[in-house]
């Protein structure tokens, strides 16, 4: 797998810089994206909006939810969703985008186990960054790295692949 996003990640390199007309980055787009949090499956989707401007650099925002299922000790369980807001920045190189991001995020912790169950609303941040290739006019595919950090010792890597459709 590393192997394969290496080669891709050089080929955009390589590849001819994009034409000031093909704005392949510029507009809307809403997506899905699955991955890991700690070594915990998590989904969700993804809404936005770029600019693409004449030198090739983009420049957005992105509103994002995701909900994982936490496995903590054999009998308690921990449900987490949350919801983001996140600038985005990057580079195009070809059909491919580099990015990176930075926002706020706002997540709810329900907890259960044999001596009862709680919730609770915890506010933090993510920084990361990724790439996405056009498949497409209209389909883009995409890996994303997030530092999470929610205070209270709760902090760790989340990592992702998602499609998105562009419009």
């Amino acid at each position: 797998m590393k192997k394969i996003i290496l080669t891709a990640m050089t080929a955009t390199l390589l590849s001819a810089p994009t034409l000031a007309q093909d704005k392949l980055f510029d507009g809307g787009y809403i997506g899905a994206e699955a991955g890991v949090v700690d070594s915990q499956f998590t989904a969700g989707g993804y809404i936005g909006y770029r600019k693409q401007l004449k030198n090739d650099f983009v420049v957005g925002l992105e509103g994002s939810y995701s909900y994982y299922d936490i496995k903590t000790r054999p009998r308690f369980n921990r449900d987490r969703d949350g919801f983001g807001a996140a600038g985005v920045i990057g580079k195009v190189y070809g059909r491919g985008l580099f990015f990176g991001t930075a926002g706020y995020l706002n997540a709810k912790t329900d907890v259960s186990g044999p001596i009862g169950d709680f919730s609770k609303r915890r506010h933090g941040y993510s920084v990361g960054g990724g790439y996405e290739h056009k498949i497409t006019d209209y389909l883009s595919a995409r890996v994303k790295t997030e530092y999470v950090d929610m205070g209270e010792r709760l902090s760790g890597v989340k990592a992702t692949a998602g499609i998105s459709f562009n419009f």
